[in-house]
């Protein structure tokens, strides 16, 4: 089975810009999507008792903002292209499916519930999140894209980097923990998104195991011959 019509030209020196296109298109579609879901009546989930248990804590802000840190190190630290292949694919499609799911039954979450006081005396935790609130839309909750994201960002190393994956899925934990400190998902966001993560990256994977020529390794770029 060839696939060739889904090869992306990576090479070890193009891939970080590939990285970023896709960061930039995902991100496009994601804020459109969220826009488009305000008008179409988006459902507001019950609170469950660990959703109500989980403090509001505006300080974790940081630790929620910093899931584009987690794509970024999780694009440079990637060093085969095979791999590196396959999570951009399962990142594209992982954000394509939920957009097609947000539209069809779109969810909110009660923001209202929990505001965010800012004064001059507020944390910059506190300030940072009400910054956040101000474009980013409660919509678009169930999965929970932060935590699918972080899941896809561990998973390359997943059997082949132990203590990097072991960092990743601590982080990608910490993540997770702050979209509910942050009173910015439900627990069955969380649940849901690491499922669906794990779903796409796996879809991405199977898509591409019987493609031979997709096993190039970042280090089999031809070198250039030294100056004498």
């Amino acid at each position: 089975m060839r696939i060739t019509l889904l090869k992306l030209p990576l090479t070890p020196r193009n891939r970080l810009w590939f990285a970023a296109a896709v960061a930039l298109w995902v991100t496009l579609v994601y804020g459109l999507v969220g826009q488009w879901s305000l008008h179409l009546s988006p459902r507001t989930l019950p609170l469950s008792r660990i959703d109500r248990w989980v403090p509001f804590w505006p300080d974790s802000f940081w630790v929620y903002a910093s899931i584009y840190l987690v794509y970024a190190l999780s694009c440079i630290l990637q060093r085969e292209l095979k791999t590196f292949r396959v999570f951009l694919y399962a990142y594209s499609l992982a954000y394509v499916g939920s957009a097609l799911f947000f539209l069809a039954y779109p969810t909110t979450f009660p923001r209202q519930l929990f505001p965010v006081t800012v004064s001059d005396t507020a944390s910059l935790g506190a300030q940072g999140l009400s910054w956040f609130r101000t474009f980013d839309h409660p919509t678009n909750c169930l999965p929970s894209m932060h935590v699918a994201s972080v899941t896809m960002a561990a998973l390359p190393f997943y059997g082949q980097k132990r203590k990097t994956f072991v960092a990743f899925a601590v982080w990608g934990t910490a993540i997770a923990v702050s979209t509910l400190t942050t009173k910015q998902h439900y627990v069955i966001d969380v649940v849901a998104g690491s499922l669906y993560g794990w779903v796409c990256y796996r879809g991405a994977h199977w898509l591409f195991s019987h493609d031979p020529s997709l096993h190039t390794s970042l280090n089999s770029e031809p070198r250039s011959p030294r100056a004498s």
